[in-house]
């Protein structure tokens, strides 16, 4: 364990924050998977389970990370650290919103991940449409009050 420690030291922050974020999406992923779907979360080995998990955590997060990266480009903000550190945050705040809101439905775990990342992708392009447009729109208007 302390050979994983001294490699894990060694490594970029960019890599450290993408590791840690995944580690840390992968409980959320699995308590949805219990709560939303008991029958097949009982069903199949444990192995699998962190195998879906570790799988749904890692698209959830570059997923995310990519919107970022649009996002924070289109705001020329140069914080490159800062993407992968709020790509994991973010993404565990979405996951635990989608888990709160689909909790007491009668959904399949498939219904759920369709809601869940479509929900995401949806709510990133407005965000991102409203901060470019948005932003014109302020800049035009900073623009005319400083021409008067």
């Amino acid at each position: 364990m302390n050979d994983f420690f001294k490699y894990f030291d060694k490594l970029n922050s960019i890599f450290k924050s993408t590791i840690i974020a995944i580690a840390v999406l992968m409980p959320f992923w699995y308590i949805s998977f219990y709560l939303i779907n008991q029958k097949l979360f009982l069903n199949i080995d444990f192995p699998l389970r962190i195998a879906f998990c570790f799988c749904f955590s890692t698209i959830l997060y570059f997923c995310q990370l990519l919107f970022l990266i649009v996002d924070m480009s289109l705001k020329n903000i140069a914080d490159f650290d800062g993407r992968f550190k709020m790509a994991g945050f973010m993404g565990v705040f979405y996951l635990c919103c989608s888990i709160v809101i689909h909790y007491n439905t009668d959904i399949t775990y498939k219904s759920f991940l369709y809601n869940t990342f479509i929900g995401i992708i949806i709510f990133n392009v407005i965000s991102i449409l409203v901060d470019y447009f948005g932003g014109k729109t302020m800049k035009r208007k900073k623009t005319i009050k400083s021409e008067k």
